[in-house]
């Protein structure tokens, strides 16, 4: 009888052991899956944003050119995808790009607000220099060249400031573009993998 009792110890031992393991795992799980449950809902609040920010990144790159005032729902698009990247970029494992996509935005929107600041200086010398062209016009059919010369020397300088501005204005234009170009193909990199992990099952 003691000989049976010897033999049975060590499949006991395993069962318990076995037992052990598995309640330990269980117990990590359960502390794991709030977490999983938590980057999941964070994700998706991610990806609502992202896909229709690209759109509209992609959008504007279209055009040549970046018209302006550009269009509110594209304003909007950008400015609630910066917000929710802001929000969860440290509460997401991938956080390093969400916030270059967040900086992406922020320094695109930076140079809008300078474009349409730019753009309204520009309009005001053009209508500068239409006033004086008329000016001129009244000068010389009044057959007064002094005035008319000083009017000329006006436009000239009034000519090299709208040329300045337009110099400008293409420089940040380009720079939006950029940063708005970046911003596309991180977003669309990053919707691509969030999609194929998902499928494979290998979203963490």
């Amino acid at each position: 009888m003691p000989d049976i009792q010897l033999q049975l110890d060590p499949a006991s031992a395993l069962l318990s052991l076995i037992a052990l393991v598995i309640s330990v795992l269980a117990y990590r799980r359960a502390k794991k899956d709030p977490l999983r449950d938590l980057r999941r809902e964070k994700r998706e609040e991610v990806r609502a944003a992202l896909r229709p920010g690209a759109d509209a990144a992609q959008a504007l790159l279209t055009k040549k050119d970046v018209a302006l005032p550009v269009a509110e729902s594209i304003v909007e698009a950008f400015a609630t995808a910066e917000s929710v990247l802001k929000t969860n970029a440290n509460r997401l494992p991938e956080a390093t790009s969400l916030r270059l996509m967040e900086q992406q935005l922020r320094m695109a929107r930076l140079r809008l607000r300078t474009l349409e600041s730019m753009t309204r200086a520009l309009d005001t010398y053009r209508t500068t220099k239409k006033d004086l062209d008329k000016q001129r016009d009244e000068a010389l059919a009044a057959k007064d060249l002094d005035r008319a010369a000083v009017i000329r020397e006006s436009i000239d300088g009034t000519e090299q400031r709208i040329s300045a501005q337009l110099r400008s204005v293409e420089e940040y234009q380009a720079q939006f573009k950029r940063f708005i170009r970046d911003f596309r193909g991180g977003a669309r990199e990053y919707l691509h993998d969030l999609d194929s992990k998902e499928r494979s099952g290998k979203l963490d």
